[in-house]
């Protein structure tokens, strides 16, 4: 999965001169930290004085694992994850250090937007996507759906004030992944990568 490489998106910190915390434990528990710190971001602290490898997990509702890195550590790591372009769900972040694992859940919802709108979709096989939008109370969204180059290869304007849904047929593109964005006249609300 592409989006997989732009996962670990903030920088990944390697404390050099100062630990971030000496902590007398040596519980795992109380020396991991996993909180969502924005929409679509989950911050991972680790806050060990000596050197370790960490192996860090991040496992979907499925139980299939969709993130994995090994980092060697000092003092102590912080990283930050981007989850925004994985499906609304649960996800378990399981951190091992040595024979030690902690694990913690995270739940990725969807942002409420003016009127509650939701983009969905999903691959259906021979370059078809299948998508929705949402909830009502919305009117002149524009939706654009740009290939893995960024470029544009379809747009509509939907003036629906109810539920839309569509199958894009995008057959006659030479296309591995499609980009969906869902914009009003002002912002961007909503993006969401497809692998076909």
């Amino acid at each position: 999965m592409k989006v997989l490489a732009k996962l670990l998106v903030i920088t990944f910190l390697a404390v050099g001169s100062q630990p971030l915390l000496a902590r007398e434990v040596n519980s795992l528990e109380a020396l991991v930290s996993v909180k969502k710190v924005e929409q679509g971001r989950v911050q991972l602290a680790y806050y060990g004085k000596s050197p370790e490898n960490i192996n860090v997990q991040i496992i979907n509702e499925k139980d299939k694992q969709v993130f994995r890195e090994n980092i060697k550590s000092k003092r102590g790591i912080k990283a930050t994850y981007n989850i925004s372009e994985l499906p609304f769900g649960t996800y378990v972040f399981k951190v091992q250090v040595a024979s030690e694992v902690i694990t913690h859940r995270v739940i990725h919802e969807a942002p409420e937007y003016p009127g509650n709108v939701v983009l969905q979709a999903a691959a259906i096989g021979e370059n078809k996507v299948k998508m929705m939008i949402l909830g009502p109370g919305y009117k002149d969204f524009k939706l654009r759906v740009y290939d893995e180059n960024n470029r544009l290869i379809y747009q509509e304007l939907v003036k629906q004030s109810n539920n839309f849904g569509k199958v894009l047929n995008l057959k006659g593109s030479k296309v591995n992944s499609v980009k969906l964005v869902l914009s009003d006249r002002k912002e961007i609300l909503q993006r969401q990568t497809i692998a076909l």
